[in-house]
């Protein structure tokens, strides 16, 4: 009985070395493809994507080496047990981790609120600690989020989607936050205001007009101060009844570091400014933005729109040695709302 030879052609080193290249440089030219798109698709799709470059990339880089058959095999070869360890990775990646971060794809955005959907405005200034005040609510959130949140980016407008359990077997609402500079001028980008069931007015200290220049000039970045008072009055004179409204002082921190008399007297420079901070109650938070200039704060607004239980709140993202406060708190306002007016809806 004869026994086939199943013996390999010969592979030089070049070819080799040439497929892994043509592999690797398949997944990282994919990858950035994908991340330069302004929402990336769903994960199967991008899966799919990546597997088809990294045997293609292989294949032809194989082919460049050496013109032969033998180069073309060592890169079928590689491709193959390649595609498989970058797939599994990826069902691995796949699997559910609260804290983890998935996208949204351009169809999911750009649908429809649905009756079921309850959306957030965060509106503040550039660099006004948007971003880490939604990604704190969200790391508050994950004890009751059915899934993984969900993102997704074009130019200076953020959103984050998350689902919420409503009971075991049984997912709640989709609560989704949408970062933006202001209220308004983002067109059709943006929803109409009347879509939105809450906002929440992110106020940087250090970019407040009446109050700015009393920080050392590294913290304002060059940008230019404006009055946050400016940006409720917009709301007020754009709402028309039946919006909950939250403000945020963010970047607590740096109320320590100003030089303006009322928060000199108000806040201790060492390491207690984090407890005072923390733990102040209703009447404090209001007496500090007072000495913020922060007059419209305080002032209700209704019919065009009620301040939120707790608000004003400050915020601070956390350090190394302190926890994050302000955020966790605004969370749980957000969650009361939601088990009582937006449920009613």
């Amino acid at each position: 009985m004869t026994i086939p030879d199943f013996t390999l052609p010969g592979i030089g080193p070049v070819a080799v070395l040439t497929v892994l290249l043509g592999a690797t440089l398949g997944m990282l030219v994919t990858e950035v493809l994908l991340a330069l798109r302004p929402f990336a698709q769903h994960r199967m799709f991008r899966l799919m994507a990546s597997l088809a470059a990294l045997i293609g990339a292989s294949m032809a880089f194989g082919a460049f080496a050496d013109h032969s058959g033998g180069s073309l095999a060592a890169a079928a070869l590689v491709a193959v047990p390649g595609a498989f360890a970058y797939g599994w990775l990826f069902r691995k990646s796949g699997d559910f981790d609260p804290g983890a971060a998935e996208m949204l794809s351009e169809d999911e955005l750009l649908r429809g609120k649905t009756g079921t959907d309850r959306w957030v405005l965060v509106a503040g200034a550039a660099a006004s600690g948007k971003t880490a005040l939604v990604e704190a609510m969200i790391d508050a959130a994950r004890p009751r989020m059915a899934a993984p949140a969900r993102s997704a980016e074009d130019g200076d407008l953020r959103v984050s989607e998350l689902v919420l359990r409503h009971r075991p077997g049984d997912d709640g609402p989709r609560l989704r936050f949408w970062e933006a500079r202001s209220i308004e001028g983002y067109g059709p980008r943006l929803p109409a205001l009347t879509d939105f069931d809450a906002v929440v007015l992110v106020v940087d200290p250090t970019q407040h007009e009446p109050v700015a220049s009393s920080f050392p000039r590294i913290l304002r970045d060059g940008r230019e101060p404006a009055d946050a008072n400016d940006e409720v009055l917009r709301l007020s004179e754009a709402v028309d009844g039946g919006c909950t409204a939250w403000a945020v002082a963010s970047k607590a921190d740096l109320l320590r570091l100003s030089v303006h008399p009322q928060l000199v007297e108000s806040l201790p420079v060492g390491p207690e400014w984090y407890r005072r901070l923390r733990d102040m109650g209703g009447n404090d938070r209001r007496r500090l933005t007072e000495a913020l200039g922060l007059g419209q704060l305080l002032v209700e607004h209704h019919p065009a729109f009620e301040w939120g239980a707790g608000s004003p709140f400050f915020a601070f993202a956390g350090d190394a040695r302190n926890d994050p406060f302000g955020a966790p708190e605004l969370w749980g306002a957000l969650q009361d709302t939601a088990a009582t007016r937006w449920t009613s809806q």
